[in-house]
């Protein structure tokens, strides 16, 4: 086959069916795009809990949904940090989104590290700006305001699963996105050598298209029985069981607690509990509280497809990848390979060349959203209890590996290929793990240690006093 795409069908009932559909509509207007809605499986986390990272801003604008109109219409909520307590340090520490505040001539946390040698500094989250404004509960409209010195702060979202999906369908039919009817089923694939062929529904009709997207989940509905190469991250991933119960009230910042069996999550749209299926299910509970009775217990199975794109079968969301609850990261990596998809977007020959290095960078985009979880497992100082202590027999990944231990010699942070993650959060989490380079960076060494510390203490109190001038809004208060 050769020339453009005309037809795609897409196979899922989530958010992550509902942002592929629009995208592919968009990017082929005169392609007919059929969204064919299957029920959304529990260990969807992508579907069910969607988060939104500030390098997924460009693609939701793309779609209709820029992050503006999520946070305005009340479909998002700003996520600006996570909090880390009992997590193998004496004192809570804080993972902010987007950048910290920038010296010039050298890395943040270089001039950190230095002025540590002196004496007390601030935290490293105090140098960073979403943390300041978080901890404060300002105000966020304003301080996010064109005239604010914080515009640029960078924002994540929590993100209402109904209301955001509301928004797409809008946008679905506004990009003409035809929407099979409830009830409509698969039950039957034929397949050949490009990929498949046609589907067999229920309602005695055959489908082909061009282009097929399983956003169904671990279902997989479009993968059929054959097994598919898989990368197992269960070793170095070690949650695989996960308790939800009821929404917190909404707070800026997502709280995690190591506990001995797991640990215990805060999010805008769940109180979760993560652990492993040889953990103690009933401890797990209890540390819940009232609520470990009632929740929900998800099972998971974290990996991804090696081939995500094989043949005509483009797989996202958890079809793809399962990265596991820590972080929320399912949405994230879905939105991040369908950009990547857009980009790359083959014709109807489905060119193998173009399918590989898709899988390539695919592959690659979601090994370094992973490697920020399986960094807060095995980095520095574990927490205590066999939970950790399984944890922290995990051989990470290698080039998650070269970076911890590069990190660990100078305080460096290379730059990696399909990184969507800033180097002020992986400096945030491996200084919060406890992570100490042995050496000082050449550069922070010809900077007198009391000159370092002078402008890291100058630097705190900037912030704190700029976000103290903010209006304060007690929803927001944590």
């Amino acid at each position: 086959m050769t020339g453009a795409i005309r037809s795609v069908v897409v196979c899922g009932g989530g958010v992550v069916a509902l942002s592929a559909a629009v995208g592919l509509a968009r990017a082929l207007p005169r392609a007919r795009v059929l969204l064919l809605p299957v029920p959304v499986p529990a260990d969807a986390l992508a579907d069910r809990l969607p988060v939104a990272l500030p390098a997924n801003g460009a693609l939701l604008a793309k779609l209709g949904i820029p992050v503006g109109r999520l946070s305005a219409q009340g479909i998002g909520a700003l996520r600006l940090a996570s909090r880390f307590a009992d997590w193998g340090a004496d004192v809570p520490w804080l993972v902010g989104e987007g950048e910290a505040l920038a010296p010039p001539g050298i890395a943040l946390q270089q001039l950190w590290l230095r002025a540590a040698e002196g004496g007390s500094v601030p935290p490293f989250h105090d140098l960073v700006p979403a943390c300041a404004l978080a901890t404060a509960g300002a105000a966020l409209p304003q301080a996010l305001h064109p005239a604010s010195p914080l515009v640029g702060t960078a924002t994540a979202l929590h993100i209402d699963a109904a209301r955001l999906t509301g928004a797409l369908a809008g946008s679905a039919r506004e990009a003409g996105v035809q929407v099979a009817p409830r009830g409509l089923a698969i039950v039957g694939i034929e397949r050949g050598p490009a990929g498949i062929v046609e589907l067999g529904m229920n309602d005695g009709c055959r489908w082909q298209a061009d282009l097929f997207v399983d956003a169904s989940g671990s279902a997989r509905a479009l993968r059929g029985s054959a097994p598919a190469p898989v990368a197992d991250w269960r070793p170095m991933l070690p949650v695989d069981r996960l308790l939800l119960a009821a929404p917190e009230p909404y707070h800026a910042i997502d709280t995690y607690r190591a506990r001995p069996g797991g640990w215990q999550a805060h999010w805008p749209a769940a109180t979760g509990y993560g652990f492993s299926a040889t953990s103690d299910e009933a401890a797990a509970r209890k540390d819940l509280g009232a609520a470990g009775a009632r929740c929900e217990l998800v099972s998971l199975d974290p990996g991804r497809l090696i081939d995500g794109w094989s043949g005509n079968v483009l797989s996202l969301g958890e079809a793809a990848v399962q990265p596991g609850p820590l972080g929320l990261l399912g949405y994230p990596i879905a939105l991040g390979q369908l950009a990547l998809a857009l980009e790359l977007l083959p014709g109807r020959e489905m060119a193998p060349l173009l399918l590989a290095e898709y899988n390539r960078r695919a592959g690659l985009h979601a090994d370094r959203l992973r490697d920020t979880a399986i960094a807060l497992y095995v980095a520095g100082t574990r927490p205590r209890g066999a939970f950790w202590a399984r944890a922290a027999r995990a051989a990470p990944p290698e080039p998650l590996a070269a970076r911890m231990a590069q990190f660990a010699r100078r305080g460096t942070l290379s730059p990696l290929a399909e990184d969507s993650v800033d180097r002020d959060v992986w400096a945030a989490i491996l200084l919060g793990r406890g992570v100490r380079p042995q050496l000082t960076g050449p550069i922070a060494l010809n900077m007198p240690v009391d000159a370092a510390r002078t402008a890291v203490w100058q630097m705190a109190d900037d912030l704190a006093r700029t976000v103290a001038a903010l209006p304060i809004d007690n929803g927001n208060r944590i």
